[in-house]
């Protein structure tokens, strides 16, 4: 099976959901040359794909609940629901944002697929704290899990390291992938969301994810919903109800053993054989 991928071909996308569909096919780089089409984000204007070959279309998030103020929203939304009507299949990345899409768009088919754990680290002591802001996206988890107040403190006790941009922080320090998840390694990573917050409920594990598999823990605000909320209420041990530095005492303290919690819950979460069989559910439903 030939598979051409189109539109946002991100590293992170590639490694953690894609992985099982690639291995077990032959990309190509031109859509008519394909049997199937993988598109994620947009569709190039310049790349036309032929309505013979079936077109997928990945979705990561939930774009229509981004908080109004947000600068990409609208881009992003107009840029999905141009390709969405064309594409044979959508697949999101969690069941929340499956269920959230299934009321925008009743008339279409709509699968999701969870993110696989598909390389490990072993297990890095933390020397820093990490925090990744992310493209500016990130400001409203900040500013509601009280993160943003306490940074000076945490800086002052711990190395901590923050990538990403951020306009609350006015920082730039945004790096290429391979270089944030090296940033990763030797880290507790600080993962501040805001619950009450449909965008956050419908948010992939993705951050875990990158941390996990560079041998390191973090710790994460308390969600209520979505796969947040199922990661909230497995691991309550790495869950900040509001006290961030407490918590990151108490991790700091004894690392590998919420790291162990932690990659358990990958390796069930996001097993590569059950995410290559979802995939092959997947390709059946085209």
């Amino acid at each position: 099976m030939k598979v051409c991928v189109l539109g946002a071909n991100f590293p992170e996308l590639r490694r953690f959901w894609w992985k099982p569909l690639l291995d077990m096919s032959q990309e190509v780089h031109e859509p008519n040359m394909a049997d199937i089409v993988l598109v994620s984000r947009l569709l190039p204007e310049d790349k036309l794909v032929p309505n013979n070959i079936p077109l997928l279309y990945f979705i990561d998030d939930l774009y229509w609940k981004l908080y109004p103020q947000h600068g990409g929203r609208k881009l992003l939304i107009s840029r999905a629901e141009k390709v969405i009507p064309r594409a044979n299949l959508v697949v999101a990345s969690t069941d929340f944002l499956r269920e959230c899409l299934a009321i925008y768009f009743p008339n279409k088919k709509v699968l999701s697929l969870r993110l696989c754990l598909t390389e490990e680290k072993p297990y890095q002591a933390p020397t820093k704290l990490v925090l990744n802001m992310g493209k500016n996206a990130h400001d409203i988890d900040l500013i509601a899990s009280g993160l943003n107040l306490l940074l000076e403190k945490l800086q002052h006790k711990y190395n901590l390291q923050i990538i990403g941009v951020s306009s609350l922080l006015k920082l730039n320090n945004y790096l290429p992938y391979n270089h944030c998840l090296s940033a990763m390694t030797h880290s507790l990573g600080l993962i501040p969301l805001k619950d009450d917050y449909s965008f956050n409920y419908a948010k992939s594990l993705l951050k875990v994810f990158e941390y996990v598999s560079r041998g390191s823990v973090c710790v994460f605000s308390h969600i209520s919903y979505g796969d947040y909320g199922l990661l909230t209420r497995k691991i309550p041990d790495l869950v900040v109800e509001k006290d961030w530095i407490s918590k990151v005492d108490e991790v700091w303290n004894n690392p590998q053993e919420f790291y162990e919690q932690l990659l358990s819950f990958c390796r069930n979460y996001g097993d590569y054989s059950i995410a290559k069989e979802r995939w092959e559910r997947v390709l059946s439903e085209i």
